[in-house]
């Protein structure tokens, strides 16, 4: 309910700026071929990433700017679990676990007539995301057995959105923005199992695939942009 009435609030606050025929542009003329970074509000007013990406950043021409997001990580581990029943060792696990990924957007936001340093803007854009993780599990050494499992996935898609932005300095302006996503998810899972039973070994091999069209708002964000 809140994202509606939020998503309300904002489309009133459009219209209503856009008809303003007394409207001053001044500040969007004053960051024509600026650039400006994003960070977004979180709890305690802490700064984080916009909308989770590492990198947020958007280029102004007069009323239209460009932005694009962006984000790489990977991330290596190791763990062992063990249970012991007494003294008795019961099962020694070892779990490895190998990822990576990526998701870039890109969007095109056009702003509207500004009004006493407040602007509306709508826009949207492509984004892609893909994610591989390689995780095997070594269920007690001394046996060999093993699990391997291997899973790809990615999204592509496209988002619309909706904003206001108060430009508080010349430099400094205070963004709310909501938006709707639409994208295609793809999904594949392969799992390989070895179990040795002294002489004999049993194989088995499972795959998946996962295929979905989704539509999903948004949560609204509070956000800073800093331009240069």
């Amino acid at each position: 309910m809140k994202k509606h009435v939020f998503f309300a609030a904002l489309f009133i606050t459009i219209i209503l700026l856009s008809i303003r025929s007394f409207a001053q542009d001044s500040t969007l003329i004053k960051l024509d071929k600026h650039f400006a970074l994003q960070f977004q509000l979180g709890d305690n007013f802490k700064l984080t990433n916009f909308n989770g990406y590492t990198f947020s950043g958007k280029y102004h021409l007069s009323k239209f700017a460009i932005r694009v997001g962006a984000e790489v990580g990977s991330f290596n581990r190791q763990n062992n679990r063990t249970a012991f029943n007494a003294d008795t060792l019961l099962s020694n696990n070892t779990f490895e676990y190998h990822s990576i990924n990526i998701r870039i957007n890109l969007q095109g936001l056009y702003y509207l007539s500004v009004y006493k340093d407040i602007a509306a803007y709508v826009g949207g854009g492509p984004f892609f995301a893909f994610n591989k993780l390689n995780k095997a599990v070594f269920y007690n050494p001394n046996t060999l057995d093993k699990t391997t499992e291997k899973e790809n996935a990615t999204e592509i898609g496209l988002t619309a959105l909706i904003g206001v932005e108060w430009f508080v300095k010349e430099n400094i302006g205070l963004s709310a923005e909501y938006g709707i996503d639409f994208s295609n998810f793809h999904s594949t899972s392969d799992s390989f199992s070895e179990q040795y039973n002294g002489e004999n070994t049993f194989k088995t091999f499972r795959n998946s695939e996962f295929k979905i069209f989704q539509v999903y708002a948004n949560s609204a964000k509070l956000g800073i942009v800093i331009y240069f």
